[in-house]
């Protein structure tokens, strides 16, 4: 797939002339992912991981870094994305929310012993899709990113959907195997996952054009953010169940949807809420 986009990225070099300051960057990194992917294949986990995010990291790095060598002939750079394309992003992310939500249900129905132990981990785990998507759609969703930063904004969804996505193959185990030990691998799935999901989150919020006009508040809760993603990264290191680190997700979701109550009741009382861009 890699190396068929790095032929099609150089019959574009030689086609037009006038994209060939962007097709070239391009054609160049997916011919290295390529490679790394190929490679990749001989060696064993997890190095073979480790190959996999570097490739996908430099392709994201450089699909985020070449658009600024694009003619901006349809004025992206000077006018933001535009209004439908902000909201479709928002659409993916509660796609991927729901997909944790059936991973949950997954997760109880595969288990043999439904007892209050599964049931009470399901029931934590929807709790967490729950309060992802919360966190997202108070400071993220249906807010434009500053005109210059569109594409990476763009780009930074990738890092919560992965995050996400990796919560939600977390979720099928721990909740499927409740009552039994907790494998830490899917324990270091769950945690990394979350961090990512914050990580990302955080980024989202720097890059607002909301920010510009309410930077206290935004700073701050960036802040609540990078704290709460090193907190979930260090408890992988606990040999805690799989209630018990849910029940830790919740409690550092519970953090950031507060901080957006008390700021938004308190902007709200004096009619300085931010406003949600039109659909």
């Amino acid at each position: 797939h890699h190396a068929v986009l790095a032929v099609m990225w150089c019959r574009t070099a030689l086609h037009d002339p006038e994209y060939r300051s962007t097709s070239v960057p391009l054609a160049a990194v997916y011919a290295v992912s390529a490679l790394l992917f190929a490679v990749s294949a001989t060696v064993a986990p997890p190095t073979r991981f480790v190959l996999w995010g570097a490739a996908l990291l430099l392709e994201i790095l450089t699909l985020t870094s070449v658009g600024r060598l694009v003619p901006d002939a349809a004025g992206l750079r000077t006018h933001g994305l535009s209004n439908p394309v902000v909201e479709r992003f928002g659409s993916l992310v509660m796609i991927v929310v729901g997909g944790i939500v059936i991973g949950a249900i997954d997760g109880v129905s595969a288990n043999g012993h439904l007892g209050r132990e599964v049931l009470f981990t399901g029931l934590e785990a929807i709790v967490v899709a729950c309060g992802l998507a919360w966190v997202y759609f108070d400071f993220v969703s249906r807010l434009r990113p500053l005109p210059a930063l569109s594409a990476v904004w763009a780009n930074l969804h990738f890092f919560v959907i992965a995050g996400m996505a990796g919560v939600w193959a977390a979720v099928v185990t721990t909740v499927g195997h409740a009552d039994e030990a907790f494998p830490p691998q899917v324990h270091w799935l769950l945690v990394g996952s979350m961090a990512l999901t914050f990580l990302g989150l955080a980024g989202l919020m720097a890059v607002l054009e909301v920010r510009q006009t309410r930077r206290r508040e935004y700073d701050r809760g960036i802040g609540l953010l990078l704290a709460i993603a090193l907190v979930s990264v260090l408890t992988g290191s606990l040999d805690i169940g799989q209630s018990r680190s849910l029940m830790i997700g919740v409690a550092l979701l519970a953090i950031p949807i507060g901080y957006g109550m008390m700021t938004w009741g308190r902007l709200r009382e004096s009619a300085e809420v931010p406003q949600a861009t039109d659909i």
